[in-house]
């Protein structure tokens, strides 16, 4: 064989194995985008998960806030039915103790007079 055609020989096997080396590189780089592809989205969906959950703690807080408030409004609602009857209970007792008569055009002082020695 001679140097000239051992030399392109060597050129030929050269160049197959830098081609050989760049599809290698780029099936290595192809694999290394996808994982990292793979990576990001995982990421993503991770973060829209928390986001999510956030969401749900913050409506789930805010409704309970509202129970709480509705719940105080008819306590105090109760409450103030409660206090109103007594007050009216302690009302009737005070003015049937007193056994006043209602006053009106056609009262009679002297009954009440009666009424009040």
């Amino acid at each position: 064989m001679t140097t000239q055609a051992q030399a392109r020989k060597e050129r030929e096997e050269l160049d197959m194995m830098l081609k050989e080396n760049s599809r290698r590189v780029e099936e290595s780089q192809r694999r290394e985008a996808l994982e990292q592809q793979k990576k990001d989205e995982e990421r993503f969906c991770e973060l829209e998960l928390i986001k999510r959950q956030k969401e749900e703690v913050a409506w789930r807080k805010k409704l309970e806030v509202e129970e709480d408030h509705a719940n105080q409004k008819n306590l105090l609602a109760i409450l103030c039915t409660v206090l109103m009857k007594s007050d009216w209970m302690r009302i009737e007792y005070e003015v049937s103790s007193l056994k006043l008569l209602p006053l009106g055009p056609t009262s009679n002082v002297s009954s009440y007079k009666k009424l009040v020695k």
